[in-house]
């Protein structure tokens, strides 16, 4: 009996038991707090970065990270060097998902780039590379995603940004990628909805990662300012966007798809033309 209760506790400690994520730019920053959110919750982690000295350091922290006491704790934590710009490389990366873990049931295309460029200065290679980045490697890791869940279904989750809703200067590339990125999930989230795959998207403000450290250090006056804009009267932290994609990944968002959730701290109620 006690071995019985044993594993209902951890099966409501981890929710996420069993399950197979993949997360990609999960080196550092938004995508890392992501994947060790999944993993905390049970799931086996597949993290993609394309810088290869971050990411396999931070699958060999993950699986560290794991209980020496618990026998029956079978979640892994891998790494891969993946360009999502190139669809090979994302295709391999899901390849390999499947012949080290066997499935794929979460997604969460989170690698992203910003490029600051008064839109008139802006070039058409800058302008190809955000879009190849932030648009491209969305649609490519959703299709590899669904050609993989097969009949099980499944949760893919796209970061967006609250620069989908609003504006802000310099900022055309990285502004018209995530709006596209909205219109894509609702269009998969249509499409895929026969086989249980839900598709649905997170729009995260600025949030208080290791370059948001730096931004704080070179200028706490202005950083604090912006900080007092947003009626919660702080900064997002990593927390608040992992936990957002928690809810779309396990079950108690079952009936939700196509729908965008905005990470913000209430900014774009009190400032819904201009992301600060």
């Amino acid at each position: 009996m006690m071995q019985q209760n044993e594993v209902a506790r951890t099966a409501v400690e981890r929710p996420l038991n069993g399950k197979v994520a993949v997360v990609t730019g999960a080196g550092q920053g938004i995508g890392l707090g992501i994947a060790e959110a999944l993993f905390a919750q049970g799931a086996s982690v597949m993290l993609a970065d394309i810088d290869g000295e971050l990411v396999r350091a931070a699958a060999a922290g993950l699986a560290a990270s794991k209980s020496d006491s618990d026998s029956d704790d079978r979640r892994q934590a891998l790494a891969m060097v993946t360009d999502v710009a190139s669809q090979a490389a994302v295709a391999s990366l899901f390849d390999h998902v499947m012949s080290q873990l066997g499935r794929v049931d979460i997604v969460v295309n989170n690698a992203g780039m910003i490029s600051k460029t008064p839109t008139i200065d802006l070039t058409e290679a800058q302008f190809q590379r955000v879009l190849d980045v932030n648009l491209k490697g969305v649609l490519f890791g959703c299709q590899e995603a669904a050609r993989r869940m097969g009949g099980h279904g499944g949760s893919i989750i796209n970061i967006a940004s609250v620069a989908a809703h609003a504006s802000a200067p310099e900022t055309a590339a990285y502004s018209v990628s995530k709006s596209a990125v909205l219109a894509l999930t609702r269009v998969m989230a249509v499409e895929w909805g026969a086989r249980n795959i839900r598709v649905n998207s997170v729009s995260p403000t600025g949030v208080d990662t290791a370059m948001g450290a730096a931004l704080r250090a070179r200028d706490p006056e202005g950083f604090s300012r912006r900080a007092r804009r947003v009626p919660l009267q702080r900064a997002a932290q990593v927390a608040d966007i992992a936990n957002a994609v928690l809810f779309f990944a396990s079950d108690a968002a079952g009936f939700v798809t196509g729908q965008d959730l905005l990470v913000d701290g209430g900014l774009m109620l009190q400032n819904p033309g201009f992301v600060v």
